[in-house]
């Protein structure tokens, strides 16, 4: 095995043992994840009230491989960082403090009230929501919901994109009645 040290400029070999040194750099991959709730609406809040930033309400519905048939009872997991682009309060690894759970009722709906994420402080990603859902024991991570008129959303990236059509990964939110941003984000389940 080889000896990587880690820092701001990289990462380097240096010998035969495994050795990773933080210097008070962000690391943005979370991999860690709080367990479901024994029982699950198609319905939650990914915010304590309070929290910093534009509202955003998420909603859409999962359908199946065809594309056309609803699919009831998938379970949906959103996360993402918070208005300073943090999964953490102090930016380390760990559950994203942001995130929730759902169960599509029996027209294959879910939605979430959040805040509009930031991008990764000092990086180039554009601002984003991850998201995975569950049929049936199946997980399947999806693309992730990426917002029009992120200044980090570059041409390239949204060529990789659903960008239109009733699966587009690009949110366009639109203010509704209450002030709040809204937009849509159908899933198809993979085959």
């Amino acid at each position: 095995m080889s000896k990587v040290v880690v820092g701001e400029s990289g990462a380097r070999r240096l010998g035969t043992v495994a050795v990773v040194l933080s210097l008070a750099v962000p690391v943005f991959a979370q991999r860690e994840r709080a367990q479901p709730p024994a029982t699950l609406s198609w319905q939650t809040t990914l915010v304590p009230a309070g929290e910093p930033g534009d509202a955003l309400i998420v909603s859409g519905t999962v359908f199946a491989a065809d594309g056309k048939a609803p699919a009831p009872g998938v379970v949906v997991y959103a996360y993402q960082t918070d208005a300073r682009g943090l999964y953490t309060p102090d930016g380390r690894p760990g559950v994203p403090r942001l995130h929730g759970w759902m169960r599509t009722d029996d027209r294959g709906r879910y939605e979430f009230r959040t805040i509009r994420p930031a991008s990764y402080p000092g990086q180039t990603v554009a601002a984003h929501i991850h998201m995975s859902v569950d049929a049936g024991g199946r997980e399947q991570t999806i693309d992730d919901i990426h917002f029009e008129g992120d200044p980090l959303l570059t041409a390239s990236m949204r060529g990789r994109m659903v960008v239109d059509g009733p699966f587009s990964t690009l949110c366009r939110p639109e203010r509704d009645a209450s002030g709040a941003r809204r937009c849509a984000r159908n899933i198809r389940l993979g085959p």
